[in-house]
């Protein structure tokens, strides 16, 4: 309770537009926290506990990276001088997409699971060749599924020419086919699936087919967030409502192919 009020007063000072939807949360937090001092030895004794090593406790685990990376963070801006020691940090921004888009998608599609299930094939009985594959959003409700792989690269819907494959990777296109066609022989009826990008360029009937290898029944797209056009602004405001406008018309996309 601490550590999260913490990084929230962190976040605050930076911009409170990221947290004014949270305020109950905030009070809540203001109310119940100790006064314990948080520190990052604190979090990665936290991280080491055996407690946090089982896969139920996954999301705890993944709140308390998220804050390092925030008090790291905040550390490295108050350090100015460049005479003390500062700690350098990486952010996987694939993973925080994936979580971005997934997380759209649970807040919209309530009636929905959506989820990133571990599947594993060729382990009953159990062959050398097994493998285990991992949808990064497996979306369900009753016999219904949709499957896409969030992929953080450029797209500029550029196809395949003499100068090199286009802005969809061969692999990640033959991959999300493979998962779709597990679902299928597992006897779901396959919606949609597809490949979802920071969009650069979009134009919908160049990237949503009406088929999936010629079944009409099920579309493949490629899809994502629009972040093409000038979305900077001297008050964040409207840039954020702009963003909002782009994550509203890509959910519209999806109930469309329901």
């Amino acid at each position: 309770m601490r550590l999260l009020h913490n990084i929230v007063k962190i976040i605050d000072k930076n911009n409170k537009v990221f947290t004014k939807n949270i305020s109950h949360i905030k009070t809540h937090l203001k109310q119940h926290r100790s006064n314990k001092f948080v520190s990052n030895e604190t979090i990665n004794k936290a991280l080491k506990s055996k407690a946090l090593q089982n896969p139920i406790f996954a999301p705890y685990k993944k709140v308390l990276e998220y804050a390092r990376f925030i008090i790291n963070g905040n550390n490295i801006e108050e350090k100015k001088d460049g005479k003390n020691e500062t700690y350098g940090f990486i952010i996987n921004v694939a993973e925080l997409f994936e979580i971005y888009i997934t997380k759209l998608l649970q807040k919209e599609f309530s009636g929905w699971s959506v989820e990133s299930p571990k599947i594993e094939l060729y382990d009953k009985p159990k062959m050398f060749y097994q493998r285990k594959i991992i949808p990064d959003i497996v979306m369900k409700k009753d016999n219904d599924v949709m499957v896409f792989d969030t992929k953080y690269k450029k797209m500029t819907m550029q196809g395949k020419n003499q100068n090199g494959a286009g802005d969809v990777d061969r692999n990640d296109f033959f991959q999300i086919n493979t998962y779709m066609s597990y679902y299928q022989n597992q006897g779901y009826k396959v919606l949609a699936g597809g490949l979802l990008y920071p969009m650069e360029k979009f134009i919908q009937n160049e990237c949503h087919a009406d088929n999936w290898f010629g079944n009409k029944s099920t579309k493949f797209i490629v899809d994502g967030i629009d972040l093409s056009g000038e979305l900077e602004a001297e008050d964040d405001e409207p840039k954020f409502h702009e963003i909002a406008k782009r994550e509203k018309a890509f959910i519209e996309r999806i109930r469309e192919l329901i």
